[in-house]
């Protein structure tokens, strides 16, 4: 019963992320014609790239090997989820993030027994995102950090979610 519902909800994601991923690469066309040659590929070529990641992360959703972890704010504000697959790569999908002013960004961490470690700065204005992390965790979290990220902060999270213990 549950594989049944598991293919029932991939096979309605996956046309509508192909959808997005054409109308992510057509509006990338578009936004270009105003620009130099250069500039639309790089458009284009970062739009595909999006789409790649935007697919890949709601197919590890649905994967039923997938580590799958709720990170909330402590009002509840700000959500994501974060997805890891058993080969290590893993994804947040931010769900209510407030953007950060200039010079702000957001940064993934995964919290261990004996550290925590940087999965990537997010910018000030996070999309879904990817990230290779192997072995345990017990948490991940999101900081709001100066630009360009820190080596280990020093701030409070403004989002975490546990591992539910099996």
């Amino acid at each position: 019963a549950k594989a049944g519902a598991r293919s029932i909800s991939l096979r309605l994601a996956a046309p509508v992320m192909a959808v997005a991923a054409a109308l992510t690469l057509f509006l990338g066309v578009a936004l270009g014609r105003h620009d130099d040659g250069l500039g639309r590929v790089g458009r284009i070529t970062e739009a595909i790239q999006k789409a790649g990641v935007n697919n890949a992360a709601y197919a590890a959703l649905n994967d039923p090997q997938a580590e799958q972890v709720k990170l909330a704010s402590a009002d509840g504000k700000a959500t994501a989820q974060v997805v890891r697959l058993p080969d290590g790569t893993g994804y947040l999908v931010p769900n209510s993030l407030a953007p950060l002013s200039a010079g702000r960004v957001y940064q993934l961490w995964a919290v261990r027994s004996d550290a925590k470690i940087s999965l990537g700065v997010l910018g000030s204005t996070p999309a879904v995102s990817s990230f290779r992390m192997s072995g345990p965790v017990l948490a991940y979290a999101v900081t709001e950090e100066a630009a360009g990220g820190v080596a280990a902060s020093q701030n409070q999270p403004v989002m975490v979610g546990y591992l539910q213990k099996a």
